[in-house]
Formats: C-alpha cells, sequence, structure tokens
C-alpha cells in the first residue's frame, strides 16, 4: 500500500494495471498488466544517506510478454520521467519467476520505476514485492544484544555512549549492554512478553509471520512459511499461515515468554492438514538451550480446520521461552496454521479487570486480535469494553454510557450520558465507547436514537425516570439536564420538563 513516513515512502501510479484475485504464484492477489504498452508505476522516497534500495518481486505469464523493467530519472512528479535504463523480465509458461534487482538511490531520495508491458502478447502478473534500504538504517539491532556500534534505540545509545564512547565508535560489546542497566539509561530485564493473541490479520502482505510481525515472531526455518489467504482455515478475508515443502521441516518460532511465576499456560491454535498427512510438531527452547519436542499431531483424517489445545506444564518455571510450530513433513505447503494464543494464567473472566489474557478463549482472542495489550500486559477497562462490544461477551451495561456527556454533541471522552443511545451507537461504533464521542457518533446518534429533549436516560419518552434525574442534578452544571442552556440546573429547567412529558 502507499505510505508516508521515514525511512521509506511509497507511491504508486496504477496507471493501466488492474489487480488481479490470485495469480500463478498461490500467494494471493496480484497486479495485471494485461496488453502491449500497459504500465504500472513506482514512486519511492527514502532518507538521504541510504547506499543502496534492493528489489525483490516475482512476475509470471503464459507467454512471452517481453515485459521490462524501468529506471525512470525525477524531473516529474508521480511515476513519470524519460527512461534510464531498464530490464527484460523474461517468463512464460505460468512459472512463477523471481526477480531481485539492486538500485542505487538517485538524487534526493527519490527512485521511480515502472514496469511495462511488452510487445508480446498475454498477461503479465506481479507479485510478493519487498523493498529493502541499504546502509540508512543505523544500527539494527537492540540495545540489550551485542553488535555493531550504537543501538537502535538513540536515547539509550547517546546515554551509554556518554560513559563509553568505544560503544558508538567500535562495537556494541558486552559492556555496553551491561551499562544499560549500571548507568541508569536502560532496563533489559523482563523483556520476554507474558502471553500473546494473533489472528495474522485480515489483509493479505507478501511475506511471511517474521518479516510481517517481528514484535511476535523471532525466527523462520526452513522453506517459508508464508502468509496465505487459501487453504482450510482461511478464506479472502482471513489471513493464515501456510508451510514450505522441503527439509529441515518449515517453522516459525514466537518471541520470548516469561513462563517464571505462572501456575497454568496453554498453546491453542486453529489448523487444516490435507487428509494423510502429519499434523503440525509443537516445539521449546528455553535460553538458548536444545530444541524439546511438546507436541506432534498424527496423520490427519480430514482437512477441515480444527482447534487443537495443549498443556505447557513441562516449561513453566522459566523466564526465557520461545514457542516453535513446525510443519511436521517435508510436505508442508498444504498445511495452515491460524488463531494463535499463548493464554498464562487466565484466571478471570472476560468482564473482568485482571491480568493479561480471560479464561474465555475465544472471547480473549478476539479482543487481543484488535488490542494486543490485553494479551501481553493487563485486562483494563478497554479490553472489557473491547470484549462487549466487539466480541460477544455478556458483560451488561457498557461502562463508558451514562454519566453527564451529552449523546447530541462532540466530547473527547468515550460514552454519552442517554444510555440506551449510547449503547445502540456504540454497538455499530465501538470506537465512540472506546476512544471519543467524535462527530461520527454524534451522527450515528442523531440517526439512530431520535434524541428527545429532556430525555435523560435515552428511553425514547419524556416521564417520570427523567424528572427524578433532573431533580438528583438540581443545582448543578450538568449539560444534559441544563435543558435552557444557561449553565445551572433549575426551576426553568423543570418547567421545559414538564412542557415535554
Amino acid at each position: 500500500p502507499d505510505q508516508d513516513g521515514t525511512p521509506l515512502g511509497v507511491r504508486w501510479c496504477m496507471d493501466d494495471a488492474s489487480i488481479a484475485g490470485s495469480g500463478f504464484c498461490p500467494t494471493g492477489r496480484a497486479l495485471r498488466l494485461d496488453q502491449p504498452g500497459d504500465t504500472v508505476g513506482l514512486r519511492l522516497e527514502t532518507i538521504p544517506g541510504c547506499t543502496g534500495i534492493r528489489l525483490r518481486f516475482t512476475g509470471s505469464s503464459i507467454f512471452e510478454t517481453l515485459t521490462r523493467l524501468e529506471l525512470r530519472d525525477t524531473t516529474m512528479d508521480g511515476c513519470g520521467g524519460i527512461p534510464l535504463d531498464s530490464i527484460l523480465l523474461s517468463t512464460s509458461g505460468g512459472i512463477c519467476t523471481p526477480f531481485e534487482v539492486w538500485l542505487p538511490p538517485l538524487p534526493g531520495g527519490i527512485t521511480v520505476l515502472r514496469w511495462v508491458h511488452g510487445d508480446g502478447a498475454g498477461v503479465f502478473l506481479i507479485d510478493d514485492l519487498v523493498v529493502e534500504l541499504e546502509g540508512c538504517c543505523g544500527a539494527t539491532h537492540d540495545c540489550c544484544e551485542t553488535g555493531g556500534a550504537g543501538c537502535v534505540d538513540p536515547a539509550i545509545a547517546e546515554c551509554v555512549c556518554l560513559v563509553d564512547p568505544y560503544c558508538c565508535e567500535t562495537a556494541w560489546d558486552a559492556l555496553c549492554v551491561g551499562l544499560v542497566e549500571e548507568s541508569g539509561c536502560g532496563h533489559c530485564g523482563g523483556s520476554c512478553g507474558a502471553g500473546f493473541a494473533t489472528d495474522f490479520g485480515d489483509q493479505y502482505v507478501p511475506g511471511g509471520p517474521c518479516a510481517v510481525f517481528p514484535e511476535l515472531f523471532d525466527a523462520c526455518e526452513g522453506e517459508g512459511p508464508w502468509l496465505s489467504v487459501s487453504g482450510g482455515c482461511a478464506s479472502p478475508q482471513d489471513v493464515s499461515v501456510r508451510f514450505g515443502d522441503g527439509y529441515p521441516w518449515s517453522t516459525f518460532w514466537t518471541r520470548c515468554l516469561d513462563l517464571s511465576g505462572a501456575s497454568v499456560a496453554d498453546l491453542a491454535y486453529e489448523r487444516s492438514v490435507p487428509a494423510g498427512r502429519p499434523g503440525p510438531v509443537v516445539l521449546a527452547m528455553i535460553g538458548d538451550g536444545e530444541v524439546v519436542e511438546l507436541h506432534a499431531e498424527g496423520i490427519s483424517d480430514s482437512p477441515e480446520c480444527r482447534r487443537v489445545e495443549i498443556g505447557l506444564g513441562p516449561i513453566l518455571g522459566h523466564d526465557s521461552v520461545r514457542i516453535g510450530l513446525q510443519s511436521g513433513t517435508v510436505l508442508g505447503s498444504g498445511t495452515r496454521v491460524d488463531d494463535l494464543e499463548i493464554r498464562i494464567d487466565p484466571t478471570h473472566g472476560p468482564c473482568e479487570l485482571g491480568g493479561a489474557g480471560a479464561d474465555d478463549a475465544k472471547v480473549e482472542g478476539c479482543v487481543c486480535a484488535t488490542d494486543p495489550y490485553c494479551c501481553n500486559v493487563e485486562w483494563d477497562q478497554a479490553c472489557v469494553i473491547r470484549a462487549q462490544l466487539l466480541c460477544g461477551a455478556d458483560c451488561g451495561d457498557i461502562a463508558t454510557c451514562g454519566g453527564t456527556a451529552p449523546c447530541d454533541a462532540v466530547h473527547d471522552t468515550p460514552g454519552c450520558g442517554q444510555e440506551n443511545c449510547c449503547e445502540e451507537v456504540c454497538g455499530v461504533d465501538p470506537w465512540c465507547c472506546l476512544v471519543a464521542w467524535d462527530e461520527a457518533c454524534v451522527a450515528a446518534a442523531e440517526q439512530r436514537c431520535a434524541i428527545l429533549p429532556g430525555d435523560l436516560n435515552g428511553d425514547g419518552v419524556v416521564d417520570g425516570s427523567d424528572l427524578g434525574l433532573l431533580l438528583a442534578r438540581w443545582g448543578t452544571g450538568d449539560e444534559a439536564a441544563d435543558l435552557d442552556g444557561d449553565g445551572l440546573v433549575s426551576g426553568s429547567d423543570l418547567g421545559l420538563m414538564l412542557s415535554f412529558m
């Protein structure tokens, strides 16, 4: 997608291209050039100082199209300009062909590329585009890991290097890592997560889980694994992980987990395995120790998507644990995994405040897919509201509905005073009860609630209940009960309410 910001800005010029629903490469949608002369452009803007751009993508066609990739000058806006250089993208027979091109950034940090369909007949498909920048990102390792000079957090690096300049001039060694805490520059302990949940999103992005979700997954091994929108555990609106073929078996590993204080922990996921093949294998590694096998599924008797839940008892009590899922066969490409979650001591319900996670696996997975904080740190009020509004939990009244805020006016707090109206609006737009009551919430209230003057409880009528609420707010500046808008709930507001009844 188009994006702004550093270190990379992306702008597509679709021109004659369209988006195909699928291609020869089994990874989802692709860009399509139908006939000679069709083009699609790409404008890349990088920060100053980058030494190179590495472009990788796949192309495919049934017939030889003589499509070329052009590098253009940047004298024009968008993807125009005069061609400076080009390469021929030769592919035919429906073969999914990988291409890799290295480019030096042009002056101004702008690089313009254009795919041009040649004189050959047929359709050319472009897929799996990856852009990698070189020489402009500085240190790439964490401040609590040894590596090259500096570290990824500039504030910590500056603080440490005031004590020991060697750390930013030569190498970030073990002494530099030790200075992070010794000099009060940062903290390296307790960085492992307390469980997590992911459904791998609902938009296909080329690459595997390690590339797309680096905050959750630490390493991928073997062929793949890849993200996919096909298979028994996915649909065009739901992404899953597809293992690759070959040996070593296709594997992906989670970031580290802290199980040192856990009394109960379990792993749950959905998987689809072709009949006659073994299912996934679950692995664990404690620190830098040996890999141990926690679970191995037997031979599948059906390709249907099924839920798997296993206990993590054998690895409890350790503060640096990684979990791996492995294809379990050299023919792993037919196996998909989705809706992965690791739950640690889920002792409270989804409608209760507490530690990370909840004891309802379905609601927990739904909530944490939109707000990982709820499974990584704590289950706070926002998690409860998400559980109720987005994930079907029966939590009674919405906590942010009620009070004094008007439903027919914008305010920067979530919810509004008329409970029935508030719940009606938040049922279709959870933002209104999670973040703020903005213009869209006001518009929804006006459309759905038919707000009546004096209807303080939002039940659609002005009656004795509203009168009681007005008297309870007598003498205050409550906006909802101040019917005449003079800043005080008084006799004139009582007179107006009686006239509405």
